[in-house]
């Protein structure tokens, strides 16, 4: 269940792989899922925690991307 509280991302080093293996930047990841390149690259590298909202966009875009089932527990600890 997501939780209206901010949620941070389980290994950095982890979403920077799936992120590449889904072909995607930074900055086209950041525009599928409505945010900027800046806070994109916040969330990625740790230093900051989306919004449940933002994080599930993240998910479903790398999700379908890469052909698996992921949810927001893979990427995001809760």
């Amino acid at each position: 269940m997501i939780t209206k509280s901010r949620l941070k991302v389980r290994s950095s080093r982890a979403l920077k792989h799936q992120i590449a293996m889904a072909g995607l930047t930074t900055k086209e990841l950041a525009e599928s899922v409505d945010i900027t390149a800046s806070y994109a690259s916040t969330i990625i590298n740790g230093k900051a925690n989306p919004a449940p909202t933002t994080a599930l966009k993240i998910a479903v875009k790398l999700s379908e991307r890469l052909n698996k089932n992921m949810g927001v527990n893979d990427i995001f600890l809760m």
